[in-house]
């Protein structure tokens, strides 16, 4: 499985964990791109998670349950609210849970803060928390792909075609942040971005 995907995949599996569950067992403190870590179990958000279980994820009354919820949240469960909110296209509210963390060194905070910042329309900024993921973990290639997707917003599409090569150098060319962001430079140079 691509970083990517399992990026998606864990991050929507963990968050559904926590609602419906409470409580759950995740790889603690590694980023995405690693793949490694330890098993933990979080019951820090069992009463927040089950109060707001009865919403639908996402809907209004779940995000302000969540909003209710978070301070008893840890690290994880603020990262899995977070990178929900972001795909989901709720980059403000994605914003709360991650600036909440404690952890501002975790490549997987930096790059969603990046990622939601940039989406608000805030590329620079974006590209700020970009720079701080990769200097603590060059090899995260989501957050290549997403800065090579932050040149293309700015034009620059020789930086872009960097961020490409780095990825490919990481993980080939068939791994998701490849194929993603080759997709963007692609419609870029059509006029479509």
């Amino acid at each position: 499985m691509s970083n990517r995907n399992w990026t998606l995949a864990f991050g929507a599996s963990l968050t559904a964990a926590t609602i419906a569950f409470g409580s759950l067992a995740y790889a603690a403190g590694t980023a995405p791109s690693s793949g490694a870590g330890t098993t933990a179990t979080t019951p820090a958000t069992d009463a927040g998670a089950k109060k707001c279980k009865k919403f639908t994820a996402e809907s209004d009354k779940w995000k302000a349950c969540m909003k209710a919820a978070k301070q008893s949240m840890n690290n994880e469960d603020l990262y899995a609210t977070g990178y929900q909110l972001a795909k989901a296209g709720d980059y403000s509210d994605a914003l709360e849970f991650l600036t909440a963390g404690t952890d501002q060194k975790d490549v997987r905070f930096l790059t969603m803060i990046g990622y939601s910042t940039r989406k608000l329309g805030r590329i620079d900024e974006g590209m700020g928390f970009y720079a701080k993921a990769l200097a603590i973990d060059p090899n995260s290639v989501n957050t290549r792909e997403y800065l090579g997707e932050a040149y293309l917003q700015k034009k620059d599409l020789e930086s872009a075609k960097g961020q490409l090569t780095e990825i490919s150098n990481r993980c080939g060319t068939t791994c998701e942040p490849y194929k993603e962001l080759n997709d963007a430079i692609a419609k870029f140079q059509a006029g479509q971005l």
